[in-house]
């Protein structure tokens, strides 16, 4: 499984996919939905974008990375509390009213 996301998930992959993921809870009347995976950032956008609510979280794991194989903010060490800070100075809690 790395190998292909490591391949093919990257921002603009996770952006369309989420677009796409979005659009179709809307449309099916869901207002607000919980999500974890890579570029939640990206996500986040979107979701502000399309006017829903979520609780979105990235995902970080204490593994090595000496094969390359899983994407770049999965390593040990300072990445994961940088994307943090970087989420944070970003962060804006917006009310969102269905009607």
């Amino acid at each position: 499984m790395w190998p292909a996301e490591h391949r093919f998930i990257n921002p603009e992959t996770v952006r369309c996919a989420s677009r796409l993921g979005v659009a179709e809870l809307l449309r099916s009347g869901v207002t607000t939905l919980c999500d974890m995976y890579f570029y939640e950032n990206e996500v986040a956008a979107v979701v502000d974008e399309l006017g829903m609510r979520g609780i979105l979280a990235n995902a970080h794991f204490d593994i090595t990375n000496t094969n390359r194989t899983a994407p770049s903010n999965l390593v040990r060490g300072r990445g994961p509390l940088r994307w943090l800070r970087k989420a944070f100075a970003l962060l804006h809690l917006q009310p969102r009213n269905p009607g």
